[in-house]
């Protein structure tokens, strides 16, 4: 594959040479560091719930790739996911033979334009896009959303999206239409700053979330998730207001009912084990807090990636748990348990090495026994070996 720099250009060309699939319908622009994925997850939900033919799009997959592109609920079958491919393939080639592309799309580019494909060949009435990395330049920002949301932005991603928290908040208001609507969740002052700015720039109306929703039953953990279904329920108010058919008890079945795997997942009990990604300093936070509420002894499975922020994730979690097992996710960026080690060793009296992930799930349910808490945390690729493996341990 030929270099080249990130931009729009390649994935507007494809999606043009494709017909602009992402046009077909309208979509929901959702942008932020952490939360994105399952404000998603709720905002389909609702759609599903009253009536809608729903497209939800999401990034990273945990164990299957079909995951990321789902039709009213379903993922995308095998058959489904080869025909789109297929179909982007066979375009790719053409524009490359008549050198319309400047380079091979990247893989991201490739399963976006799929999704928009197969969304447009299954009817669907709305389509709701997760971005996959910042979101001025992310391949999803070409769909022309009639609502752009920013959930929560904190640090994460430096090395791309800049090391300072308004340098990613550029990035991530990098979706805000000209003339649109954008709904933001609660900000740090900086992020909100602005994200306010370039609304205002762009002559778009900025919908403010206030707070954290009350009233409704969650089936999602963790009081973060009240933050999430609130900027959910604003999405909804202003969908409201383009005429959709949203009925309140539709809205409260979806969010009592809505799934989002590998964040705060209960997978088994006896004892209790949640799978959370909790792969950046805000996200850790967040364990942090709901991980105080769970029965002792707590004993936390980590596992990391190299280039994240290990020694501020550790700092926040490590003190946290009774004993810690260092693993490590099955992915070349993958930091090594020994590596780990040499991180936070000062942060807890209890470090356990284990090289594979089982074994270290295995170790982490003795020292919880019958009646604590495990969590596997710190990378979406560990919680991904985990679900692969089926390493979910019989309820006792």
């Amino acid at each position: 594959m030929k270099a080249g720099k990130f931009g729009l250009e390649g994935i507007a060309r494809l999606a043009s040479a494709m017909g602009d699939p992402q046009l077909a319908s309208p979509s929901i622009l959702i942008a932020g560091t952490n939360g994105k994925g399952s404000t998603a997850a709720m905002l389909e939900a609702v759609l599903r719930e009253s009536g809608y033919r729903t497209g939800l799009y999401t990034s990273p997959h945990l164990a299957r790739i079909n995951e990321r592109i789902r039709v009213n609920g379903e993922e995308i079958s095998d058959e489904g996911f080869a025909a789109g491919f297929s179909l982007v393939s066979r375009t790719i080639e053409k524009l490359l033979a008549l050198g319309q592309l400047p380079k091979h799309p990247s893989f991201f580019e490739c399963v976006t334009a799929m999704a928009w494909a197969l969304f447009r060949a299954s009817a669907v009435d709305v389509s709701v896009l997760e971005v996959g990395l910042g979101g001025r330049l992310d391949a999803t920002n070409i769909a022309q959303p009639m609502i752009s949301v920013i959930t929560p932005v904190d640090m994460d991603h430096e090395t791309y999206l800049g090391n300072t928290l308004e340098l990613i908040a550029a990035e991530k208001a990098g979706i805000i239409t000209e003339g649109g609507v954008v709904v933001m969740a609660p900000q740090l002052p900086a992020a909100a700053q602005v994200i306010a700015t370039v609304a205002r720039e762009r002559n778009a109306r900025l919908v403010r979330v206030a707070g954290p929703a009350s009233g409704y039953e969650l089936s999602l953990p963790g009081e973060h998730q009240r933050v999430n279904a609130a900027t959910a329920l604003a999405t909804v108010e202003e969908l409201r207001g383009t005429g959709r058919n949203l009925p309140d008890d539709a809205v409260r079945r979806a969010l009592a009912t809505t799934r989002w795997p590998g964040r705060l997942e209960l997978i088994a009990q006896h004892p209790s084990v949640y799978l959370d990604g909790a792969h950046n300093p805000a996200g850790a936070r967040v364990l942090r807090d709901f991980m105080r509420t769970c029965a002792a002894p707590r004993i936390l499975v980590f596992g990391a990636m190299r280039d994240k922020a290990i020694s501020e994730i550790a700092d926040v979690l490590f003190p946290e748990a009774d004993a810690v097992v260092l693993t490590q996710p099955s992915h070349k960026r993958a930091a090594s348990p020994e590596t780990l080690a040499e991180i936070g060793s000062h942060l807890n009296d209890h470090l356990y090495l284990r090289a594979a992930s089982g074994e270290a799930l295995d170790l982490a349910a003795k020292l919880a026994g019958d009646g604590g808490t495990v969590f596997v945390a710190g990378s979406l690729f560990l919680i991904g070996d985990i679900k692969s493996a089926q390493l979910v341990m019989p309820e006792t």
